[in-house]
Order: structure tokens, then sequence, then C-alpha cells
């Protein structure tokens, strides 16, 4: 999970409190706070192998209840087990790959 910080009481969002985007090729869980106690503070939760976009967001919601929670799906489908990047074998990773979809997710977070 990373925490990213917005500015106290300017963020505007145009749509419900839960909503499910794809941008950039990427799906993802937004969850908003209410605007009443809007701390400027966005949560990033990156499930874990064979996880969705909903695992993490209980847990998130109890550490921060007042923050936005920003929850990607992973891209990589293996063997019918979502991933953030693809792998070669059994714990080696597919370096080459792990970087574009670092940088993919990279300018995802920052649109």
């Amino acid at each position: 999970m990373a925490v990213l910080s917005r500015h106290q009481g300017t963020a505007y969002y145009p749509f419900p409190m839960q909503t499910h985007f794809t941008i950039k090729g990427i799906h993802h869980l937004f969850l908003r706070p209410e605007d009443s106690v809007d701390t400027g503070q966005t949560v990033v939760a990156f499930h874990g192998m064979g996880g969705t976009e909903h695992d993490l967001v209980p847990m998130v919601q109890k550490m921060s209840p007042f923050a936005a929670i920003i929850s990607p799906r992973g891209t990589v489908l293996e063997n019918g087990v979502t991933r953030f990047f693809k792998r070669l074998a059994n714990n080696v990773f597919d370096e080459r790959d792990l970087v574009q979809r670092g940088h993919a997710m990279a300018d995802f977070l920052l649109q």
C-alpha cells in the first residue's frame, strides 16, 4: 500500500462514493471519502497474487477511515490468477515486464 497526499478540501470528485473505472487499461476501484471528513490522503492498495481490487478495502478503511482509496486490479492473468507483472517461472520475475508495468502504473497514478 502507498499513501498519497492531497491538499485537504481541494479535491472534487464528480462521481459517486464508490466507482469502478478503467483508465489506461487498468481497472480499479475508487472510493472517495465523505466531503465532511476528507483528510487529503489517498491510499493506493495493491492486492496480492490472485486477489482483486476489493481485497484490501476493508483493512484500508479501518486503518485510514477518512482517506480516499485507489485499488487497482492486476493486469496480468496467469493460470486464471491476477498479478501485477509476469513471471518467467515460480519466483522468477520477468524484469523487463516488471519495469514496463511499473512505469504504466506510475503513469496511471499520476493521472
